[in-house]
């Protein structure tokens, strides 16, 4: 039978002391405690866009980037090792109250080429080095912990705290394997970009010209589209480097694991407004919030908050809850993109405001009706709304932005980036390797190189989605 390469995330993860549980349960009662457990893996795996392959015992084996594959497959399969981690943590109270036995699971990350047959009765129990590789290394996680190999690492360094491990020697492994220790979620990315923007002169003249504008009270809408990897966030982070302390900045990212939680781009912007990491705890959030809202609507701020609220996805007290059961549907809407445009233009009252919504292709549909009710506050407060997303006319993005070119054509300024010339590709990615930049790969622009999918390059690519 061919088998059909591909590129994956392998993950595995694995109950410590199994065996010690099961003595202390007995043969039934620890096949349904661990039957539930690897249910509980399997749902944080699905969650996030994997596929489990295989579920043994108290293991399960996935992998990220089959049958469907996405340019953040790394970043998927880390979060979710994280989410079975935390799941694992609060059920585990429950067993051990009832059971006095504790739950821990040891899990490795491992990014590489494997060889699947899709054709097979288990079409995705992967072959390959990645594989081996990946079960190897879990060896070395603590419980709880979870380890990831170089690839995998350099494609999630942006996102998570790593610790290196260093190198070790693996059983069946010539060479030693670098290992890194998952920390933590990063907060926050590098403010500003470390290497010097290449071949966007005309499109920085464009925006500069929109910032310039926006400083003398004219507000904006801009779409900047193109395909993953091409430029577009690092486009706008040159623009926030250059007016950072004269216009206020924040951003939002759609991220394709959570088109189906409402307003996600929205909420990762409102928690940038507040200072506010992914990690916070909700009643830190909860606080911030009513406070930013209180010194920007006085004694309204109560009617504000269980609309706001309710969009970040935080809990409501029973009061908040109330309110917003005495409302339809179509009304709590409105009354929701009603205050979030308020919102917008109070705190454009003071400092111009830059609102940037990334990889808006994966927006759900209450995001895109939002942000469509809010295109009319560019006509009346100083605010520039950015919408980052790609060519690809099957996403509503690509609808949101035709109807802000219609409806707004004095504020629309459009932005759509092609692959560099073969000069400043060269120039880039001699930037990005330090100088050192083989002969192969140096007559090669970066849009050419072959079976590279971005997220995928042994080099930084421009452009994270």
């Amino acid at each position: 039978m061919t088998g059909e390469r591909r590129i994956v995330s392998v993950l595995f993860a694995d109950i410590v002391n199994s065996t010690g549980i099961g003595e202390r349960l007995g043969p039934e009662r620890s096949k349904f405690l661990f039957d539930e457990v690897v249910r509980l893996m399997s749902g944080q795996v699905e969650r996030y866009g994997g596929t489990v392959a295989q579920r043994i015992g108290d293991e399960v084996y996935a992998v990220f980037g089959a049958p469907l594959a996405y340019e953040d497959d790394s970043e998927r399969a880390v979060r979710a090792a994280l989410a079975i981690q935390r799941a694992l943590e609060k059920y585990s109270t429950e067993v051990e109250a009832a059971y006095g036995v504790g739950l821990s699971a040891r899990i490795a990350i491992n990014t590489g080429s494997v060889v699947i047959h899709p054709e097979a009765e288990d079409p995705y129990n992967a072959l390959g080095d990645t594989v081996n590789v990946a079960a190897r290394i879990q060896e070395l996680a603590e419980p709880g912990g979870i380890v990831v190999g170089r690839t995998t690492k350099s494609q999630v360094e942006t996102c998570f705290a790593l610790e290196e491990l260093g190198e070790q020697e693996l059983r069946g492994k010539v060479a030693p394997v670098e290992t890194f220790r998952v920390v933590g979620v990063l907060e926050n990315a590098p403010a500003h970009p470390t290497r010097p923007l290449v071949g966007r002169d005309f499109e920085l003249t464009v925006l500069e010209r929109t910032m310039d504008a926006l400083l003398e009270g004219r507000g904006a809408i801009g779409a900047i589209m193109g395909e993953p990897g091409i430029g577009k966030t690092r486009l706008v982070a040159e623009i926030r480097r250059k007016y950072e302390g004269r216009i206020q900045f924040a951003e939002g990212r759609g991220v394709s694991y959570a088109q189906t939680f409402p307003y996600w781009p929205v909420r990762d912007l409102l928690r940038e407004w507040l200072g506010l990491g992914a990690t916070v705890p909700e009643a830190r959030v909860r606080l911030e919030l009513k406070a930013e809202l209180a010194a920007l609507f006085g004694d309204e701020a109560q009617d504000v908050y269980p609309f706001i609220a309710s969009m970040m996805g935080l809990t409501l007290e029973p009061e908040a809850t109330e309110r917003l059961r005495e409302l339809n549907r179509e009304s709590a809407q409105h009354q929701t993109f009603e205050i979030f445009s308020e919102l917008v233009s109070r705190l454009a009252a003071e400092t111009p405001l830059c609102l940037v919504f990334e990889d808006l292709h994966w927006a759900d549909e209450s995001t895109l009706e939002l942000l469509e009710s809010l295109l009319n506050v560019t006509e009346e407060a100083s605010v520039a709304l950015f919408f980052l997303y790609r060519t690809e006319r099957e996403h509503g993005s690509w609808r949101l932005g035709e109807w802000a070119r219609q409806r707004y054509p004095h504020r629309y300024r459009e932005i759509e980036l092609r692959p560099l010339p073969s000069d400043a590709s060269r120039t880039l990615a001699g930037s990005v390797a330090d100088g050192v930049l083989p002969e192969s790969v140096a007559g090669t622009g970066l849009h050419q190189l072959p079976g590279l999918a971005p997220g995928q390059l042994s080099i930084p690519p421009v452009d994270m989605p």
